[in-house]
């Protein structure tokens, strides 16, 4: 107990310098390093020959050369500008226990010292322990870079699908963090003491030696405890705006009011560095000087502490009575506050419905879809008829490609007998009877899978939206570029979106696309702000878990493509309007 009050007090004694730096160093980091590390990453996409990288050309990518020597760039400068901040709030903090003033100035000297001696043969590893070790504990402005980039996203997505993936993950992680344990004091002595980096990791692993998990839990308990109290200031906050919504004080201006809240949280993202180096200088202090203390806080051991966790209790039981309250009679607040997404059944209601079939467009429909999502192949006469194989194998049992039979014969097939025996002699039905049965009910987007036996599908497709005149009612997507490039010939009115499983770059090169369509797994909030500078609308596939839609709609996305409409729609509705302050704090949470 007595570290944790030390660590405190050590932060709240230098409050006044720690605002400042943070302010000036994430000021710097937001306004030139990061769009800086942007352009160089743009500039390689450029030199590489490609105008963005998509899961196309991701691997042709990184093996170029210039690509290697863009990524290691990117991360070397990330990593040092990281140790800036790290080595100047170590420097602060050390000097404080030691009862020495730290001017501004001098913490600026220190962190550029340090990074200066971090080039030489005995300090390089100080690179690498900040670039592999300290981004995993998310603890500086330079490892958001890394997480906003998806990377978090694509292990997990690779992971839960292949178990080599996340043994791998496990391993690393594993090694990472006893690394980061195993020579957390050593940025006390390579700033404070001017030691070698060589030296400094000898000497705090000598430290942990034998205490590894007296040194991990105190550190776990600290950052639980600050994280509690962000939480709180975020439940706080989101009663605060309750009450002026209810008092009506809150309509038109809502946006203003969460635009606000997330300026003011997202600067608690900014103290993470010195709030857990204030606890490790009073850890390595006591452990270098021999002081003993209680490792565990005892919630009655000091009436602030009591008056803490009372605070966060009351705040959470506060919160949990608003949702209820909201619930049952609404937020009170205009819902401009957030964007509107809007959702897409795909392939159907294919939970609940053969899939590309009019009964499942016709479900989705009653199940409140704002569109349906089928695919469309072009049958040997030239009829566009809708399925999402380029055969009949999977859906209606006959091992026959779609160009080799015509409509005539394709319609006599059963596309709905594998599915259950209530929707047998379900019919595979052609694009203009699925228009006929959504137009006017939902919107459409229409993919294109082209295939070198289908070489006028996409005129097909145009004359077929034209005919019905759904043109401001649809959208054509594919993976191929070409196709939408077609389509943009044969009708520039026509919306048109690229399905990409991952993408970087500059979205504005890509000009016969007014959406990206991607895999969700790879979708950031930064990502979506990015192409919606660009003015493209963001389409996310394929989203079924609760936690996946509530992200996609916290990230703003212009739609979620579900293979469950209903369910999409009723986590959207009780999300929005039942708890809108826990989403706003995870809004805030996933941008940060």
């Amino acid at each position: 107990m007595k570290r944790f009050t030390a660590g405190a007090k050590l932060f709240f004694s230098n409050i006044k310098n720690i605002l400042l730096f943070e302010a000036v160093y994430n000021l710097a980091a937001n306004a030139l390093v990061i769009p800086l590390l942007r352009a160089v990453l743009n500039a390689s996409i450029r030199i590489a020959g490609y105008r963005y990288i998509s899961n196309r050309n991701l691997l042709e990518f990184i093996s170029k050369p210039s690509s290697l020597i863009t990524i290691l760039f990117i991360l070397l400068f990330a990593s040092v500008f990281t140790l800036f901040e790290i080595s100047a709030v170590v420097y602060l903090f050390s000097s404080s226990l030691e009862h020495k003033k730290t001017r501004l100035g001098d913490m600026f000297f220190i962190g550029a010292d340090s990074c200066r001696r971090a080039f030489s043969k005995d300090n390089f590893q100080v690179i690498l322990y900040s670039m592999f070790v300290l981004p995993l504990s998310k603890l500086s402005v330079m490892s958001h870079i890394i997480t906003s980039a998806g990377i978090p996203d694509i292990i997990s997505y690779y992971a839960v699908r292949k178990k080599s993936v996340l043994l791998i993950y496990i391993i690393l992680a594993s090694v990472a963090l006893f690394l980061f344990i195993r020579w957390i004091f050593s940025m006390n002595y390579y700033v404070y003491e001017h030691k070698s980096f060589r030296i400094s990791r000898k000497k705090s692993a000598c430290l942990v030696k034998g205490n590894f998990f007296k040194t991990l839990i105190p550190v776990i308990l600290w950052e639980i405890s600050a994280l509690l109290i962000f939480i709180a200031a975020a439940f706080i906050f989101s009663c605060i705006i309750y009450l002026l919504s209810v008092k009506g004080i809150i309509s038109k201006g809502s946006a203003v009011i969460s635009y606000i809240s997330r300026i003011v949280l997202s600067g608690f993202s900014f103290l993470a560095v010195p709030v857990i180096f204030s606890f490790v200088c009073t850890q390595c202090r006591c452990a270098s000087c021999g002081i003993s203390g209680d490792f565990f806080p005892k919630i009655l051991q000091k009436p602030a502490l009591s008056i803490f966790y009372a605070v966060i209790f009351i705040a959470a039981a506060l919160n949990i009575f608003y949702s209820y309250e909201t619930r049952k009679n609404g937020t009170g607040i205009k819902m401009e506050m957030f964007n509107s997404t809007e959702i897409s059944a795909h392939r159907g209601d294919c939970r609940h419905a053969p899939e590309n079939t009019i009964p499942a467009f016709e479900l989705a429909v009653e199940n409140k879809a704002d569109w349906i999502e089928l695919d469309v192949h072009e049958a040997l006469d030239g009829t566009v008829i809708v399925i999402h194989d380029n055969n009949f194998s999977r859906t209606a049992g006959l091992k026959r490609n779609t160009w080799e039979l015509p409509y005539s014969e394709i319609v006599q097939l059963d596309a709905g007998k594998y599915f259950s025996k209530k929707y047998r002699g379900t019919k595979i039905p052609s694009l203009e009877e699925a228009i006929l049965s959504i137009k006017g009910k939902a919107k459409l987007n229409i993919e294109i899978k082209p295939n070198a036996h289908e070489k006028n599908i996409e005129k097909s497709v145009v004359e077929i939206i034209e005919k019905y005149g759904v043109e401001n009612d649809c959208i054509v997507s594919s993976f191929s570029a070409n196709s939408l490039k077609k389509i943009k010939a044969e009708n520039p009115d026509i919306k048109t979106a690229y399905l990409m499983s991952m993408a970087a770059g500059n979205f504005e090169d890509i000009i016969y696309a007014d959406a990206l369509s991607i895999n969700s797994a790879f979708i950031t909030k930064n990502l979506v702000d990015s192409v919606h500078s660009c003015g493209k609308e963001v389409f996310a596939w394929t989203v079924n878990t609760r936690s996946e839609i509530i992200k996609m709609y916290d990230y703003d996305v212009d739609n979620i493509i579900t293979d469950n409409p209903a369910y999409a729609r009723n986590v959207i509705e009780s999300s929005a309007s039942g708890n809108i302050f826990f989403r706003m704090f995870m809004y805030i949470f996933y941008s940060i």
